[in-house]
């Protein structure tokens, strides 16, 4: 990665970047999601579109959207991160409502 910051967990990749200029961190995002583009297609792999999500966390102005490999990412509210649910707000609240529902289903299956 050139100008952005990569975790990896199994087979879940998250690219992230930081700063306080929304359009230069979705350059940074799109310019190294074009790095590793390239880096599958010589590998005989390719992105999975489908699986390409956009959460943005902080202050913004309007919709937010990346280019990922040619297609076009709109953000999303929240997404489910190694069993988490993050929102944009991280506020947690449809995270700890699932851990309600799922403590009630055991609960309920004891």
């Amino acid at each position: 990665m050139k100008d952005t910051e990569i975790c990896n967990y199994e087979d879940d990749t998250i690219i992230f970047a930081c700063g306080p200029d929304m359009c230069s961190i979705l350059k940074l995002l799109e310019e190294d999601v074009s790095l590793i583009s390239l880096w599958f297609e010589s590998n005989y792999m390719k992105v999975n579109e489908d699986n390409s999500h956009l959460l943005v966390f902080g202050c913004k102005d309007g919709e937010v959207s990346a280019i990922i490999s040619g297609s076009l990412i709109q953000e999303n509210d929240e997404e489910k991160i190694l069993g988490m649910t993050l929102d944009r707000r991280l506020n947690f609240k449809n995270h700890v409502s699932n851990l309600d529902s799922i403590d009630e289903l055991a609960h309920l299956q004891n």
